[in-house]
């Protein structure tokens, strides 16, 4: 995968991101470059920009994206954000994203594999999927629209 020419790679580590009143008063609603996260993340890392999704936390480095998970903690913060409320200041953990999350991972087990053919046909257990609305566009959004 790459963003903007740049190969992207997945993060190593955790690291404790500190947002600031400074991020949140200059943080821009909906803007995944100009979030309060991402404004932290670039003082953190003196990166060039970052992109901050529900799911993803992407900063750019010189040459090359590193990629995180965003935490549930974040993106509570970013939902509330982006609806309007305020963003709490604080210290918050980026992690790397599991083994079974990197790109061109395929996921699941022989076993599973045979339980979803079991498992045609039926209803899904868990039932609808849910999906947030009021927030900015996902990660995989942001890229399907910047290929078009």
């Amino acid at each position: 995968m790459r963003i903007n020419g740049k190969k992207v790679v997945d993060a190593k580590k955790s690291i404790m991101l500190t947002i600031n009143k400074s991020d949140v008063t200059n943080g821009q609603v909906k803007k995944p470059d100009s979030c309060a996260i991402a404004l932290a993340c670039m003082r953190h890392f003196h990166a060039k920009s970052a992109k901050v999704h529900l799911s993803r936390v992407y900063v750019e480095l010189d040459d090359k994206w590193v990629r995180f998970a965003t935490p549930s903690a974040l993106r509570t913060e970013i939902v509330s954000f982006d609806r309007g409320k305020k963003f709490e200041e604080g210290e918050y953990k980026i992690v790397p994203l599991s083994p079974t999350k990197h790109e061109g991972k395929t996921q699941g087990s022989e076993t599973s594999k045979t339980k979803s053919r079991a498992m045609r046909g039926k209803k899904n257990a868990r039932g609808p999927h849910h999906h947030v609305t009021g927030v900015r566009a996902s990660a995989f959004q942001n890229l399907l629209s910047n290929k078009a």
